[in-house]
């Protein structure tokens, strides 16, 4: 569990982040940390990021776990205990058995076609070994039918990832 710093905000618009609370809850059972965080500061902006990870869902090339997979991949990798929890009960509750789900620290093992493995390895790539990454990975990825749109999308949410964990860290209270 996280404690957050006192970072109350008196001018923003209580009902509105209760809202977005509340349907969060319904759907998820919980809200994760960064969400809270980004809701007590600025409802608006919650309201923006979760419409912009909705929108990742339309595009019928990616499979429809594809950001659950990238995202408890990532948090098994990076230790955020927090969004292993909550992509793991997605994931369990999609009919994904336990022994999967604690593979899917190995980009391999996710149960999609390769292209989309080789998507989501580039974009590891591009977010966690930046200097590493070139034209000839995007290359890659063109021959593989991705486009440079869905390649940014891949590539963002991972770092999305990264950028709330580090907020997370920087807001919570610390012990030394």
């Amino acid at each position: 569990m996280f404690e957050f710093m006192d970072i109350t905000n008196s001018k923003i618009d209580i009902d509105k982040r209760n809202t977005i609370f509340s349907q969060f809850k319904r759907v998820f059972g919980k809200i994760p940390p960064h969400l809270e965080l980004l809701g007590n500061i600025n409802p608006e902006l919650l309201s923006d990021f979760l419409k912009y990870n909705m929108s990742l869902m339309k595009n019928k090339k990616f499979h429809k776990d594809y950001f659950i997979f990238i995202r408890l991949h990532t948090a098994l990798n990076q230790n955020y205990d927090y969004c292993i929890d909550f992509n793991s009960r997605l994931l369990m509750e999609g009919g994904y058995d336990k022994s999967l789900i604690e593979k899917l620290d190995d980009i391999d093992n996710f149960p999609i076609n390769d292209n989309l493995k080789v998507l989501a390895s580039k974009s590891y790539k591009a977010i966690f070994n930046s200097v590493e990454f070139g034209e000839k990975d995007l290359q890659e990825l063109y021959d593989s039918g991705w486009e440079i749109s869905e390649i940014y999308q891949v590539i963002n949410h991972i770092g999305l990832l990264e950028k709330n964990r580090r907020i997370i860290k920087a807001f919570s209270k610390s012990t030394g």
